[in-house]
Parts: structure tokens; C-alpha cells; sequence
């Protein structure tokens, strides 16, 4: 048994790793070279070969999370029938269920097997890209964007600059878990702590406030899971420190809210009046969609598809990942994926709230912000519906992730309470 799972923790580690970094690679420049958009197919066939030969290829999507999330990518699959691009679907759909059920099995298989604390160790080929593409640009004069007069978007290496706020988003969690895990040595803190800074830094000179929102929420969750009485004098202590900076510098806040909130433009009416056309196009889309959606893939007013195309080629930036759901595959898929992210965050909550262990809850809390993170984050960016999105196999193996990791902290929980009683029955027999 301890052979198996030294194996199990090898190739599920290996393989996730490599995946999310060929997930990444395509969006890098020089990465790219090695790391182009068919590495990602071919870490996928592997990570397939890998759980079928092992048995584990449905070990992600179990409980009520399975209720839900199966029959989604099912009846993805199944809006081929009605489709009026059914090779675009086909193709896309069977991909898109192969990605979510391999990767939410590996993210199962490894954490079953790896030390529980180890569970975000698989993120460190993202991190080691995002500080690669962060440095990489400092001396390059096109990793800067003029949006405006008063704004540079600095994007490193990376496409653009929301993918590299996207990139941070993604390495946040494990320089946070470091920090918070008791058997950090103080030089590790220190190195975290200075990764967290630099984290921080690519999340302000991109100014992507969609990974921006997404960090907040998965610090906030964070903060919740390391204890609820330094979550109030955190918010507490950043509250005051708000007010006293709006009273003590007002013209440096209003600088902030016009360089954070409306991207340097002090003329902007509206927080999204850089979405709006954008999200207009998906809101008609969705209006399209109705009950059953267009089928999965199908941009509504796109009717020609050919295979090799780039997804900009034969359809639309959504924007938006909910109406970019209800115009592929209606409010019938909708209302499934809403469905499947309330109960994997249900299992996910329940046993952070009934864990004995206070480090097992924070991990539990940081695997949900990530989550609940990253579903902020496609409200504005619409990759996570999408097969080839950068971040969809961390999103998958996430999930499978929070589903081990819950029913673990359960059980271990449970073992814990009949070896007490146990001991307590020795201990009255003993006595009598």
C-alpha cells in the first residue's frame, strides 16, 4: 500500500505540474517554444492513459458534486444533436469532459496521496513562470502598454496583461499556505513573504481588476480559515488605516479609485465601461440561448468552423463565463453549474467548520478562496467554460482537491473521536 501511493504521488504530481505549466506556456513568450499549445494535449492524453491504467479516472467528481457537475458536461456534450456547428462542439465538448474529469481525478489522486501539506506544490511551476514572466519584461519596452495618458498595463512576457494578473492569481495560494503552515522555517517564511510581495506587485502594475477581485475574495477566505477573531482585527485594523489615509490624503485616494476602478480615466461614468460592448454582445447571446443554449462552443452569429481555426478565428471573446454558459448551453446548464460550484463549496465548508486540526481547516479555506477566486476572476474573463482555458485544469484539479481533502479531514476527525472514546472506556474499566 505505501509503494502505491509513493506512485500515485509521483505521476499525479508530475503530471498536474506539467499541466498547468503547459496550460500557461502557450500565453509566455520564449516559454512558448517549448511549452506551445499541443504540449497541453499531450499532458492530457498521458494524464488519461495514467488514471484509466490505474482504475482512477472518475476519483474526482464523487457526492453530490458529481449530481451535478457529470450531467453538465454530459449535456454539454449532447448539444452536438442540436448545434448548428456539431463538429465545433463535438470536438470541444469531448475535450472539455476528458480535461474536467481528468484533471479533478488527478487533483483527487494527489492529494490522497501526497502530505496533506503539500497539496499546493503542484503550483510551483506557475509560480516559477509568473515571476519568469514578471522579470522578463523589465527590460523589454513592449511589456508595457500605454492604456492612457496617466496608465502603463505592464504584461511581462506574458499576452497581455490581464493573462499575467491572471498568472499571480493563480500562484497565490502557495507562498499564503507557506505562510501559514507551522513547520515553515523562518528563511522559507522569509522567501514566501518576499514571493507574496512580488505577487502582489504584478497584481497592481497589471491592473487587472478581474484577478485583483479574485485575490481579495480568495485573501478574505483565507483569513476566515486562520481564525475568525484575526479576521475582525485584520478588516478592523484596514478599515481604520482606510479612513485615516481618505482624511489624511484625499487627493492621494481619489489618484487610487481612478487608476484601480476606471483604469486612469478620470472621465469614466461606469466601473465596466471597458466591458460593456464586450458583455452587450454575450448579454444578446444568452437572450439567443434560452432554455437549452446554442450548443457548446457556438458564439451566436458565428456559423462557420473549420478544424485548426484559433478560438477569435470562429467566434467572440464572451467576457463574461455565466453568459458564455447560458448561451452555450442554456439556463438548463446554468442552473447545473451553479449547482455543482454550491456543493463542492458546501463539502468544502462543512468539513473546514468540523476539522480538529486548525491547520487542516486554513488549507481547506485557502483550496475554497482559490475557487471561489478563480470563479470571480471568469466573470470577467469567461476562460473557465472553455477546454483550452490556462486555468481550467487548475480550476478541475481544485476541485478534486477540495472533494479528497474533505472527505479526508472527516474521517481523520471521526477516527480521532472513536480512539477518544475508546481511550475513555479503557480508562472507566480500569478504574472499576
Amino acid at each position: 500500500m505505501r509503494a502505491l501511493q509513493l506512485k500515485d504521488r509521483t505521476w499525479s504530481g508530475l503530471l498536474l505540474a506539467l499541466g498547468f505549466a503547459a496550460s500557461v506556456g502557450p500565453s509566455i513568450a520564449y516559454v512558448n517554444v517549448v511549452l506551445n499549445p499541443l504540449a497541453r494535449w499531450v499532458v492530457l492524453l498521458l494524464l488519461v492513459l495514467a488514471l484509466f491504467v490505474t482504475g482512477r479516472l472518475f476519483s474526482g467528481l464523487r457526492g453530490y458534486a458529481a449530481a451535478f457537475g457529470l450531467p453538465l458536461l454530459v449535456y454539454a456534450t449532447f448539444s452536438t444533436f442540436w448545434s448548428p456547428l456539431p463538429n465545433l462542439t463535438g470536438l470541444k465538448s469531448v475535450t472539455f469532459l476528458l480535461v474536467a474529469i481528468a484533471y479533478s481525478a488527478a487533483g483527487a489522486v494527489w492529494a490522497a496521496s501526497a502530505r496533506r501539506w503539500d497539496s499546493f506544490n503542484v503550483l510551483w511551476p506557475v509560480l516559477i513562470l509568473t515571476i519568469l514572466s514578471g522579470l522578463g519584461g523589465l527590460g523589454i519596452a513592449s511589456s508595457k502598454v500605454q492604456m492612457n495618458e496617466t496608465v502603463n498595463l505592464y504584461r511581462g512576457l506574458t499576452a497581455n496583461s490581464n493573462f499575467l494578473g491572471l498568472l499571480a492569481l493563480f500562484s497565490l495560494p502557495l507562498p499564503l499556505w507557506y505562510l501559514a503552515r507551522p513547520d515553515t522555517t523562518r528563511g522559507t517564511r522569509r522567501l514566501h513573504i518576499a514571493i507574496l510581495i512580488y505577487i502582489g506587485y504584478l497584481l497592481a502594475s497589471s491592473l487587472s481588476r478581474a484577478s485583483l477581485l479574485g485575490a481579495a475574495i480568495m485573501l478574505v477566505i483565507y483569513l476566515l480559515g486562520r481564525g475568525a477573531q484575526r479576521f475582525v482585527v485584520v478588516l478592523a485594523g484596514m478599515a481604520a488605516f482606510s479612513v485615516l489615509l481618505s482624511i489624511l490624503f484625499p487627493a492621494l485616494i481619489d489618484s487610487l479609485v481612478v487608476q484601480f476602478v476606471y483604469k486612469g480615466d478620470p472621465l469614466a461614468t461606469s466601473v465596466l465601461a471597458s466591458r460593456e460592448d464586450n458583455w452587450s454582445l454575450s448579454y444578446e447571446g444568452a437572450a439567443q440561448g434560452g432554455l437549452f443554449g446554442l450548443g457548446y462552443g457556438v458564439s451566436f452569429g458565428f456559423n462557420t468552423y473549420d478544424v485548426g481555426l484559433a478560438a477569435m478565428e470562429y467566434g467572440r471573446e464572451k467576457g463574461n463565463v455565466s453568459l458564455a454558459i447560458i448561451e452555450e448551453v442554456g439556463l438548463l446548464g446554468f442552473g447545473l453549474f451553479v449547482g455543482f460550484i454550491i456543493a463542492v463549496l458546501i463539502q468544502g465548508v462543512r468539513a473546514a467548520m468540523t476539522a480538529s486540526m486548525r491547520e487542516d481547516r486554513m488549507l481547506l479555506a485557502l483550496m475554497i478562496g482559490s475557487l471561489v477566486g478563480m470563479v470571480a476572476n471568469a466573470q470577467f474573463e469567461s476562460w473557465l467554460f472553455s477546454p483550452g482555458g490556462a486555468g481550467t485544469p487548475i480550476f478541475w484539479a481544485t476541485v478534486g482537491m477540495i472533494w479528497t481533502t474533505s472527505r479526508n479531514v472527516v474521517r481523520d476527525k471521526g477516527r480521532r473521536a472513536r480512539h477518544l472514546r475508546f481511550a475513555q472506556r479503557a480508562n472507566h474499566w480500569a478504574k472499576s
